[in-house]
């Protein structure tokens, strides 16, 4: 009987594998087709399918969850979405909520068995290369005559900074700064030379700085610099900082805007905050009850994008389930910092300025389509070994 329970566990295994791989490989075809109005009708498709998908996953999971224990924090972040939806203050709209639900609780179950996964070099490769391909794909866009469309309500205009076809140029960034993140990682892993790394970086650095994205911008900048570092160990106290960056900055900005304090700095033609101030008060000072304090509100939260990835899971699953996502960020990070590996260090550092991002930008924590299967990569590959591509 013990016997077969193993059987069971290591089919879920080697299925959990496939169905990752699939996932991402619709991330790609979504990618690639996005800014192709020719096959926009394709490109509905695949985004609808991706939706779905992240569906399969959490399901499946939660099935898996059945035979092992792994999972119950996940668990209990899902169980929050139930009283936020029927509690809302307000009529909730089921089809936005299946779409974002879907996307981020498919992420924070993948999060939490990234540690399950054995990811083999073969899936690696498969990643490292297609990002070559990426890198490529974003070079031609950049030229084509989308360039420098961005989406409004109903049609696209022409804008100042390069978006590549996608929705807007924080989008196209946030891909950039994704396949920026792979390429270092690829050079750790040994699939090519560092002077080849070195000029797509500067290749995706060019670009970003096209885009105007200023916190894409710092994080690829950052990220870069700490690569060249002889480090191959991330202290264990360093990801509980990372994690304070964005929790700061939601209750930093609120304080100086109630103060008077406004900061006349421009950055790319833009004022360094960006009018996040008065987002943040606005949507913090809309919650007023303890229950929406506790279990959030989603009506008000919705699962969308509120310029920072921990507001948005606090108005969406409210306290409880902003501190269970974060207890699981942190226990997936620390047992490879434990570890003298160069790439889980620098997938590890990836994984911080992913969170130092979402300081201004949601989509990478809240599992956004495409983003969140970026940072469900991205938390795989920090179980790869260097003597694996030797």
């Amino acid at each position: 009987m013990k016997g077969s329970n193993l059987a069971t566990v290591n089919i879920y295994d080697l299925t959990l594998k496939n169905i990752f791989m699939i996932y991402y490989m619709l991330m790609l075809a979504y990618i690639v087709f996005y800014p192709l109005a020719i096959v926009s009708q394709l490109t509905q498709f695949v985004g609808r399918f991706l939706i779905i998908f992240s569906w399969i996953v959490v399901i499946y999971i939660l099935v898996l969850s059945i035979s092992r224990d792994i999972f119950r924090y996940s668990m209990l972040v899902a169980a929050t979405v139930m009283p936020s939806m029927l509690f809302a203050s307000g009529e909730v709209n089921l089809s936005s909520i299946f779409q974002g639900a879907g996307s981020f609780l498919a992420l924070v179950f993948l999060i939490e068995s990234c540690g399950m996964i054995k990811i083999t070099p073969k899936m690696v490769k498969v990643i490292d290369y297609s990002n070559i391909v990426m890198v490529a794909l974003f070079l031609i866009y950049s030229f084509m005559p989308f360039a420098y469309d961005i989406a409004t309500t109903n049609i696209y205009v022409q804008n100042t900074s390069l978006t590549m076809g996608y929705a807007n140029p924080n989008s196209s960034a946030m891909m950039l700064m994704h396949t920026a993140v792979i390429n270092l990682i690829a050079n750790r892993c040994k699939i090519y030379n560092k002077y080849i790394t070195a000029l797509i970086q500067t290749v995706l650095i060019y670009l970003i700085i096209r885009t105007d994205s200023r916190a894409s911008l710092l994080c690829i900048l950052i990220l870069t610099v700490v690569s060249l570092l002889k480090i191959k160990r991330i202290p264990e106290w360093v990801p509980y900082c990372g994690v304070a960056v964005p929790l700061m900055y939601i209750s930093i900005l609120p304080f100086l805007s109630s103060i008077g304090y406004k900061n006349d700095l421009v950055i790319f033609g833009k004022s360094l905050y960006t009018g996040r101030e008065d987002i943040f008060s606005r949507e913090l000072e809309g919650y007023n009850d303890w229950f929406s304090w506790l279990f959030g509100d989603l009506f008000v939260g919705g699962f969308a994008n509120h310029h920072n990835a921990f507001l948005s899971i606090f108005l969406s699953c409210g306290l409880v389930g902003t501190v269970i996502y974060i207890f699981i960020l942190i226990k997936a990070i620390l047992p490879y910092t434990k570890k003298t590996n160069s790439i889980s260090y620098i997938a590890i550092c990836s994984i911080l300025v992913f969170i130092i991002h979402a300081s201004a930008e949601s989509a990478f924590l809240m599992g956004s389509i495409p983003y969140g299967i970026m940072t469900a990569t991205i938390f795989l590959l920090m179980s790869c070994k260097k003597e694996d591509f030797i």
